[in-house]
């Protein structure tokens, strides 16, 4: 018996004294979701975070998550090479790396976690290479549900370092029709890249979705129930849209105390972190056209801008046109208009993707990124799939609206998306995205544009030359 019981409390000490396998930084909602994640998985965790009497209350009486109140001793807890992921927000990422690169050696990884700008990964990155540590950038999609039930993952980094680390990276993300929802990309910054282009097209389809359902609100006089049920319908059978179900489940949710429908207790005021901002500049840096996103960024500065908007609509005025078309028919004008304007709001972040990922000679196509986001990310939705089998049928495809499938559907969902902004902008609701959707889409299939004479213009003012169709060469014109 004796020599029993010495076995037991061996084994009690050899597992409390064992090497931790990863640490996480950060204990915000995703950090501990993540946390949670990796002990299902048998992890042995450490964490760390400002507010260390908060972790200690999350960690205890959890098996396999330690808490720890300096990052030294944290360190000093892992198994070599010792992995941290940062979970933090993006602006405490540059201080906690400075911390970090400390107490690291050669060999040690960082995993970069946060929504950090791509341009200041790299530039950690190049920073702790003179010092052997290594660093990987990950983009990870599917927000706080993903991370606990398995996320998407694009990786940036060098491929040995990835290696390292992508059996943790693996068993973390979502197993989705027989596909691992985690790939590496290339260089460092690509997965954090990948992920903003993914944070852009949300802020496009949160900001179609909203319009949509303030039309259905405003001029079809539709309670929250009512437009909860077409869009659990729409999303049934069409869109199976991750951000269109969630709008269903807020919509149909009543206030405990008050009874009212709880969207109507929400103030008309959008936060945001700055990602949206970030890829429009981007956007305008690899010239490509991203409208969407941008009237999205735009609108929300609007909203913010409260007591403005109060005082506008006291001393400012529009027409009083009363709608009095069929709510019916509002609706299937409404869902053509969705379907098409999320069409172009996933071209618009598929186009700015393709063009970076031939510039930087990214590892994976735009098949493989469909396919990681389509099993978890914000974004989700059979759109998704269509966009990896426009992809996977041609690889060279010079814009997925050029595949059969989104093609089709913007040709028949076409005048209800036309019929939607002509409605919209006679009744006064304001519709940005949908309308630039519908602009940019009429810009893409017009054979001429209006911009010869915005040529012309800049070359009268002696700003620059102009092409002409009938000659080579560059020409200034003398106007006067």
């Amino acid at each position: 018996y004796k020599s029993i019981d010495n076995l037991f409390h061996a084994k009690i000490i050899k597992e409390r004294y064992k090497m931790n396998d990863i640490a996480i930084l950060g204990m915000g909602i995703m950090g501990q979701s993540l946390s949670l994640n990796l002990k299902r998985k048998k992890y042995n965790i450490a964490v760390y975070d400002d507010n260390f009497d908060a972790v200690s209350k999350f960690a205890h009486e959890k098996s396999y998550i330690k808490p720890y109140s300096d990052i030294k001793t944290l360190i000093a807890s892992l198994a070599k090479p010792r992995k941290i992921i940062i979970m933090s927000p993006a602006k405490k990422a540059d201080d906690l790396i400075i911390l970090l690169k400390i107490h690291l050696f050669k060999g040690d990884i960082i995993i970069d976690g946060s929504d950090s700008y791509y341009l200041d990964t790299i530039k950690r990155a190049n920073d702790l290479k003179a010092s052997g540590i290594k660093m990987l950038d990950v983009g990870i999609t599917g927000g706080r549900q993903g991370l606990l039930d398995g996320a998407g993952i694009t990786a940036g980094g060098f491929l040995d370092t990835f290696n390292s680390c992508s059996r943790i990276l693996r068993q973390i993300s979502k197993e989705h029709n027989g596909y691992n929802s985690c790939i590496h990309l290339g260089r460092q910054g690509a997965g954090h890249f990948a992920k903003m282009v993914n944070d852009g097209i949300e802020y496009s389809i949160l900001q179609i979705i909203a319009e949509c359902y303030f039309i259905l609100r405003q001029l079809g006089n539709m309670s929250c129930e009512e437009i909860s049920a077409s869009f659990a319908f729409m999303n049934e059978n069409m869109f199976s849209s991750y951000l269109l179900d969630i709008t269903s489940q807020i919509l149909e949710k009543s206030d405990a105390d008050t009874g009212k429908a709880i969207i109507d207790l929400i103030m008309d005021s959008a936060n945001q972190k700055g990602i949206g901002k970030a890829l429009v500049h981007e956007a305008l840096e690899f010239k490509s056209p991203m409208q969407l996103t941008s009237e999205a960024v735009f609108f929300r500065y609007l909203s913010s801008q409260y007591e403005l908007r109060q005082m506008s609509s006291k001393k400012l005025s529009v027409p009083k046109n009363k709608y009095n078309g069929d709510k019916h028919q509002l609706i299937d004008y409404i869902k053509d208009t969705m379907s098409a304007s999320m069409i172009i709001a996933y071209m618009q972040g598929f186009d700015l993707l393709k063009l970076v990922s031939e510039i930087d000679d990214w590892q994976h196509g735009l098949e493989e990124i469909a396919i990681t986001w389509s099993g978890s990310s914000t974004i989700k939705s059979n759109m998704l799939s269509k966009i990896a089998e426009a992809y996977n049928k041609n690889e060279f495809l010079q814009s997925m609206v050029h595949d059969e499938y989104f093609s089709k559907s913007l040709k028949n969902s076409q005048q209800g998306w036309r019929n939607i902004v002509c409605i919209a902008a006679k009744h006064c609701v304001p519709s940005p995205v949908i309308m630039s959707a519908l602009s940019y889409y009429d810009g893409l299939v017009s054979y001429l544009l209006p911009t010869n004479l915005i040529q012309a213009q800049r070359n009268f003012m002696g700003k620059d030359t102009v092409n002409r169709y009938d000659r080579q060469g560059n020409f200034d014109i003398e106007w006067q």
